[in-house]
């Protein structure tokens, strides 16, 4: 266990989000570049930058995503991944598995 030092001198370029569990809005731009949104759950996040996803719809691998971390409380707080993997549970349940692109 770290010591309680290193957790204060602990310096981030960015705020620390837990978002297992949360609801998040997934924004896109579809063919026709006219943007899109969908509302999805949070699954699973790894520690290497790919989360896992719920969903009433699919989407297109390697489409680009922006993801509204905290809609209500930071509407302007947005993470970009890339969709890796789509796997469908069940008529309308999708698990959607995307990449966070690392921070410039």
């Amino acid at each position: 266990m770290p010591e309680l030092t290193q957790l204060v001198n602990e310096k981030r370029r960015s705020v620390r989000i837990d978002m297992e569990s949360e609801s998040l809005i997934l924004h896109w731009s579809n063919l026709d570049d006219q943007p899109q949104k969908m509302q999805v759950q949070c699954i699973d996040i790894s520690r290497f930058g790919m989360l896992l996803l719920a969903s009433t719809s699919s989407l297109e691998t390697q489409q680009q995503v922006r993801i509204q971390t905290a809609p209500l409380s930071h509407p302007n707080q947005f993470i970009t991944a890339n969709v890796r993997r789509i796997e469908q549970k069940s008529a309308q349940r999708y698990h959607i598995a995307v990449e966070i692109e690392p921070e410039n």
